[in-house]
């Protein structure tokens, strides 16, 4: 018991916190696009994300085998496409464990201020600093990092 007590204090001591209190944190802006480098266990890719007044639209850049991979995702329906080739399903038709979903759903919650619960049934943390997502986790698998934010108007 006597280490415990002397761990936290020294977490808090310290200044660690894996997300800082959402009063304090400045929001994230409502339109945005942002690099994500998500990680899910084994598998990991690179994609451009945005987040507009219509939803999300995310175009994945590496691995190569799925270059180019767009997904649409808006309230109602997520339509991907590579190339050519494309098809929608309704949202609810989506797997909630897509790293992609996953990434997309946590950054609303980040709008909202809400930077630290649970999704889909795991528990999620995102480090914002100064209104700019830094960093997710989700769960124990899935870990996404970010970079090139950038605020953008409602119809961008």
């Amino acid at each position: 018991m006597k280490k415990i007590a002397v761990f936290t204090s020294a977490l808090i001591l310290s200044g660690c916190s894996a997300v800082k209190s959402a009063e304090k944190q400045k929001p994230v802006a409502e339109y945005f696009s942002v690099r994500a480098e998500v990680t899910d266990g084994e598998f990991s890719c690179e994609a451009d994300m945005k987040r507009t007044s219509r939803g999300w639209e995310a175009v994945i850049d590496s691995p190569d085998t799925v270059k180019g991979t767009v997904f649409m995702i808006d309230g109602e329906q997520v339509h991907i496409s590579s190339g050519e080739l494309g098809y929608s399903v309704p949202r609810k038709d989506f797997p909630d464990s897509s790293p992609i979903r996953l990434t997309a759903a946590a950054l609303d919650k980040c709008v909202a201020k809400h930077t630290e619960g649970e999704l889909c049934g795991q528990h999620y943390a995102v480090n914002v600093s100064d209104g700019v997502p830094k960093q997710l986790v989700i769960g124990s698998t899935v870990k996404v990092k970010f970079s090139k934010f950038k605020e953008n108007k409602a119809e961008e």
